[in-house]
């Protein structure tokens, strides 16, 4: 069950514009529980550039390829406002990295 994790930079004078498309991608594309779990819907973050929003998806078994989709359809909604950036990655649990070296955490 890896995370998604999801990153996303704007000017802060766009602002208005990111959020009134977020309640639109949300309506669009809702988070299914039955995919993901939510960790950090939207955490916000003031930097010197704009605006920062990191998001963190735990997804359910076999879920992957569902929520990427879904994920994918969000953020694409946002890609005609100028200057708006973002990225999206898997970032697998320690137990599942270990597992792929054929290894397991100390009991």
């Amino acid at each position: 069950m890896p995370y998604i994790v999801t990153t996303s930079t704007y000017p802060s004078d766009i602002a208005t514009k990111a959020a009134e498309r977020y309640f639109e991608a949300l309506q669009k594309f809702p988070v299914d529980e039955s995919h993901v779990k939510e960790l950090v819907p939207a955490a916000v973050k003031a930097t010197n550039q704009g605006l920062k929003v990191t998001g963190v998806l735990e997804v359910k078994e076999g879920q992957l390829e569902a929520a990427l989709k879904r994920l994918t359809n969000f953020m694409v909604m946002f890609q005609t406002i100028p200057g708006f950036e973002y990225s999206i990655e898997i970032n697998w649990k320690v137990e599942e990295a270990l597992g792929l070296l054929g290894m397991e955490l100390p009991k």
